[in-house]
């Protein structure tokens, strides 16, 4: 059973972005046909993630307000599946870099401060999408100007992750347009904190 695991609806009911509620209803028994855990006796509990997707899709996309904000943001929710289905999770931990015990010594062996320090930045630059134009740390023998360019790139550094994966609140259920605001608001503290 192969299934789409992002969050956009066209994409889990397998249909065009522009289709109609007849054709939403139409995917959606085809895919609640196709995913219900009765028919998938091998995985029950991935069958009923996989149907309660499909269930969620179908809701969204049926309610006018909701299929439209949808529409307009489709990017974004793409954008958000590409994100997800890398790792999410930052790849090191950076507090074991704020202490001389993670590397021995000056020179460049594996486990030196050059190394070790390389291989950092460039698992940061990796997780963001930027490992073309992040310069490497360098070496014990890199000349001025390597340095400067590295420094230069990592103090004006900023991720183009969105952590919209932190938001606290889903903004299209509020009530109105000050709460969703409010919303927004609290869901901006909590990215920021992440970032």
């Amino acid at each position: 059973m192969q299934e789409y695991t992002g969050k956009d609806p066209w994409k889990i009911l397998d249909i065009e972005p522009g289709a109609d509620e007849q054709k939403i209803k139409k995917a959606y028994r085809k895919m609640a046909l196709r995913f219900h855990p009765d028919k998938n006796m091998d995985n029950p509990e991935r069958a009923a993630e996989a149907f309660k997707r499909v269930q969620d899709a179908y809701e969204r996309l049926m309610d006018p307000a909701q299929r439209k904000w949808l529409k307009e943001h489709k990017d974004e929710i793409n954008q958000e599946d590409e994100v997800q289905e890398e790792n999410l999770a930052f790849p090191l931990d950076v507090g074991q870099y704020t202490t001389s015990a993670c590397f021995n010594g000056f020179d460049d062996q594996p486990n030196s401060f050059y190394s070790v320090y390389n291989e950092a930045f460039r698992l940061i630059a990796q997780w963001d999408g930027c490992i073309e134009a992040a310069p490497q740390f360098g070496k014990s023998t890199s000349d001025a100007a390597s340095v400067t360019k590295f420094y230069k790139f990592w103090k004006l550094f900023r991720t183009k992750r969105t952590f919209s994966w932190k938001d606290v609140f889903d903004t299209r259920r509020a009530e109105n347009r000050f709460v969703r605001r409010a919303m927004q608001k609290d869901n901006e503290k909590e990215r920021q904190a992440a970032k």
